[in-house]
């Protein structure tokens, strides 16, 4: 049955991807079938790619929806007055151990005995730095004492997910970052590195922490190949921009800068964080509705089809949207008018981004293909319980369904050197594919 499932998932997301493709390719050489009542598909899609950058400059530049911050813990403050009154600069401290976990991403263990931290200061200021960087669930480490109860070692396993990320940020930027002035596509210095990464880490924590909403993350949303770009692969945050509609071109044109590549983490964020608000409690009860269709005694094809059928009975999709048509009726405008996060002028990029997730085929009945794909993944994974949740009928983690641990390596610092503790025995690590 798993094997069933995950090859319906994967062909839910293929399927669900190619009409929007299909369109736009055949568009380029039918340009003469745009009609007075909308653009052709290329030209409609490049609108609403222009309309994203915009939005996501924007949104990058006001910080519409604010970063979470984290208040300095009390084993953080007690840390930081002991390095102080060693006359060790707990910010060094810290910044080192921020550097070594978010911007190297082959890093998976860090020297700390030049330091001088007891354990106890050293996990404590580890803690504070993955709880400001949003990433407590999806950055494991360990310090390794010495007999002495000096830290000696800290090992770093980071979420495959965030660890693309960080990779993609770096060949995004196509340098070290310090000074601001590399030649990649979207120039960054470290501190702005570690700023995207750190709205990435809030952008996954928060879609983990509401699984009902959200189901368990499958990898469509963290990596892509784009037979239009010679089998370029996108990462984590080439695969938000390909969702929204941006082409490696636009980023090689200038596109997508530093603010705009933030700013679309924080739309997607801000997509999610608004639809949740407003409409999780009608998403739970549509996804009720149709789990409801499947009966007792279905085989497994018997309930994925019902689901279909339903999903299809359910919601209509939107062409007009792909077509660049305009409606003869707007209807419901599902963005509500007061809510100070959202200007106006980036309110359609909002329901856009809504019908390209669940929240379009479940809730407005009306979505795109990507959000077919979404609707119909949710749907699977709640009629699947068996599978997809714990006995206790709690959500597994995306790490229990799509990771699995392959066995142990060394760990290696940034420099790619092997670690070994204080008697020189090697610092093992799990792997996890």
């Amino acid at each position: 049955m798993k094997t069933i499932l995950a090859v319906m998932l994967a062909a839910s997301m293929t399927v669900g991807a190619v009409p929007a493709v299909a369109l736009a390719e055949d568009a380029q050489t039918t340009q003469e079938t745009s009609t007075s009542s909308g653009l052709n598909p290329a030209a409609a899609a490049q609108e609403r790619a222009d309309s994203f950058l915009k939005a996501a400059k924007m949104l990058g530049q006001t910080s519409a929806i604010s970063q979470q911050s984290a208040e300095e813990s009390q084993e953080a403050q007690t840390a930081r007055k002991a390095l102080e009154a060693r006359s060790v600069d707990y910010e060094a401290v810290k910044g080192d151990i921020e550097d070594n976990i978010f911007l190297e991403p082959e890093a998976t263990a860090m020297d700390l005995s030049e330091y001088g931290l007891k354990a106890e200061e050293a996990e404590a200021i580890t803690s504070q730095v993955l709880a400001e960087n949003n990433a407590e669930t999806l950055v494991e480490t360990e310090v390794i004492a010495g007999a002495d109860g000096q830290a000696d070692v800290l090992t770093i396993s980071k979420d495959p997910v965030l660890k693309a990320a960080s990779e993609e940020v770096n060949e995004l930027a196509d340098g070290e970052g310090g000074d601001g002035s590399q030649e990649g596509n979207v120039p960054m210095t470290d501190e702005q590195k570690k700023q995207i990464l750190d709205a990435y880490a809030q952008y996954q924590a928060f879609i983990d922490s509401q699984p009902d909403i959200f189901g368990v993350q499958t990898p469509f949303y963290s990596q892509k190949e784009s037979e239009s770009t010679e089998d370029r692969w996108y990462g984590p945050l080439g695969s938000l921009l390909v969702t929204a509609g941006i082409s490696q071109q636009d980023i090689a044109d200038g596109k997508v800068d530093y603010m705009t590549l933030y700013g679309t983490v924080m739309m997607f964020q801000l997509g999610n964080a608004k639809a949740a608000q407003y409409y999780g409690e009608d998403l739970v009860a549509a996804i009720q509705e149709g789990v409801s269709q499947i009966k007792d005694g279905m085989t497994t094809v018997q309930k994925l089809l019902v689901l279909n059928d339903w999903l299809a009975e359910w919601s209509q999709f939107d062409m007009g949207m792909l077509m660049g048509m305009t409606a003869p009726e707007q209807g419901k405008s599902w963005v509500p008018a007061d809510d100070p996060d959202i200007p106006a002028e980036m309110a359609g990029n909002i329901e856009g981004l809504w019908k390209g997730n669940q929240f379009g085929p479940l809730v407005m009945k009306n979505g795109v293909c990507l959000g077919y794909s979404n609707a119909y993944t949710l749907l699977i994974q709640n009629a699947f319980p068996e599978i997809y949740k714990n006995e206790g009928g709690s959500w597994k983690t995306k790490q229990q369904l799509n990771y699995v641990k392959t066995g142990e390596e060394q760990a290696v610092d940034a420099e790619g050197n092997p670690m070994v503790d204080e008697n020189g025995d090697p610092v093992m690590v799990d792997v996890q594919d």
